[in-house]
């Protein structure tokens, strides 16, 4: 398969001559890694989605640079396409492995991961997929001085990928803070006027006046709406403040725990749950989701050998937290998260991120934190972890540390053809439906809801 999808054989000529199997259009020819998916020079088709790679490469780079484009070298520039480049272009790969999402995060003023600017990336999956959910993980909402522009961003990448944006919020780090000269002792209030802010642009007709104690517009009028309706589902993800995951569940928003262990995990999902009840409602698997370190290989050897990566590799001289510990000065800025109100995953999450100082592999194997194997292996250590924390969401976590590529594409490949189905029907078995099976807000399934009459879809604003 030398030059992409829907290709007929008249035109694959020489190429077609690679293909062993009884069958010329034989299925392990179509997967993304397939050596007749590489870069055939001598083939002018392939040369035009080579030289398509490149523009696309070099425009996704001169988008996230901004700014600084004019400061850095050419050559730094050019690491930087490559990069960027192939993460969007191994992330879309993945997709011909039927995976439901595709999650995104950034991080500010330490390269933590590859993304600073989470909106940008969402909009470029937006135009190249077609399917997947594309979830953040998600926009750093107190370090926005001028929320309006989000609604506006997010709508219009709604928009474009036809209602598939899953808009995550975080309250970020108090490094992002400092970086972005926000007030980390307003930054729990900024968060939540922020939010309140979105939703209210979203989903009412302007313009109207908002007078809050930290954003003030005069002229609130966002014709950009999304497609979605009311909004985009919201997702919280976090690891530490109590006051988030009790202001999570009082929305009814669906709570993201981020590479904890399983029963600090489970025991903060209950913080969720006995506010659920106070509020008048079951907190069920559609209001949690999990993401942790799972990766899949041809044998047990080869995927042990490849998970101690997820360890290994040089840690983050900018970022102290990466490296399995947390720099007071920067962690514990004065009021920016309670002391006393934080979560029993607080003292390890970050343990369990990698680096020199981080928990040691035999450990974070022991506890589940992190998965390897074969697919025959993994999926039971998949189930047991399914059937502890009941989590409707579930985020794997690969492709990380010193892995190489090569590293992650077997995994996606293994993951796609064999763990996915076998987790789906594990879900349907335990009844862990999703929050786009059942909605987070009312527990009741999405078929079940009623439709909105043509009159009310008439009076709706934006539509």
């Amino acid at each position: 398969f030398p030059t992409g999808p829907g290709l007929a054989p008249s035109i694959m000529n020489e190429s077609a001559a690679l293909i062993t199997d009884e069958s010329t259009f034989s299925a392990k020819w179509y997967m993304p890694n397939s050596q007749l998916m590489a870069i055939n020079l001598g083939d002018h088709i392939s040369g035009v989605f080579w030289a398509a790679f490149l523009l696309f490469s070099w425009t996704a780079a001169s988008i996230v640079s901004g700014a600084v484009i004019e400061r850095i070298t050419t050559f730094a520039f050019g690491i930087l396409a490559i990069a960027i480049g192939s993460v969007l272009w191994t992330i879309d790969a993945a997709l011909g492995w039927h995976f439901d999402g595709l999650m995104l995060n950034e991080d500010h003023s330490s390269p933590f991961c590859m993304g600073s600017t989470v909106n940008v990336e969402a909009s470029i999956l937006a135009r190249i997929t077609n399917k997947a959910k594309i979830v953040l993980l998600g926009n750093v909402l107190p370090i926005w001085d001028d929320p309006l522009w989000l609604v506006e961003q997010l709508a219009t990448i709604d928009m474009i990928s036809k209602g598939r944006l899953v808009s995550g919020w975080v309250r970020g780090t108090a490094r992002e803070s400092v970086s972005h000269n926000s007030p980390p002792a307003y930054n729990w209030e900024r968060f939540q006027e922020a939010h309140d802010f979105i939703v209210k642009a979203w989903t009412e007709p302007g313009p109207f006046r908002w007078e809050g104690k930290h954003y003030q517009y005069r002229y609130v009028n966002p014709w950009v709406k999304p497609y979605q309706k009311p909004h985009p589902p919201i997702m919280l993800p976090g690891v530490v403040s109590r006051d988030s995951v009790m202001w999570a569940a009082r929305q009814r928003i669906p709570y993201i725990m981020l590479a904890t262990q399983l029963e600090p995990t489970r025991q903060s999902f209950e913080v969720y749950k006995e506010t659920a009840r106070e509020e008048g409602y079951e907190a069920g698997p559609q209001n949690f989701g999990y993401l942790w370190k799972v990766h899949v290989d041809e044998t047990e050897e080869l995927a042990e050998e490849v998970a101690r990566k997820f360890v290994q590799g040089p840690s983050n001289p900018f970022n102290a937290g990466n490296e399995g510990t947390a720099n007071p000065a920067l962690n514990k800025l004065p009021g920016m998260t309670s002391r006393r109100r934080t979560l029993p995953t607080a003292q390890v999450a970050t343990a369990n991120r990698g680096g020199q100082l981080s928990r040691s592999f035999e450990d974070q194997v022991s506890d589940h934190t992190i998965i390897s194997g074969t697919p025959k292996t993994v999926i039971p250590k998949i189930r047991h972890v399914l059937e502890y924390l009941r989590p409707g969401s579930v985020f794997f976590w690969d492709g990380d540390g010193a892995m190489t590529h090569d590293d992650q594409m077997r995994s996606l490949r293994l993951m796609g053809e064999e763990v996915l189905p076998a987790v789906r029907e594990i879900a349907d078995e335990l009844g862990l439906d999703s929050p786009f099976e059942v909605d987070p807000k009312t527990g009741k399934k999405f078929e079940e809801l009623q439709p909105e009459t043509s009159d009310e879809i008439a009076a709706a604003p934006g539509d």
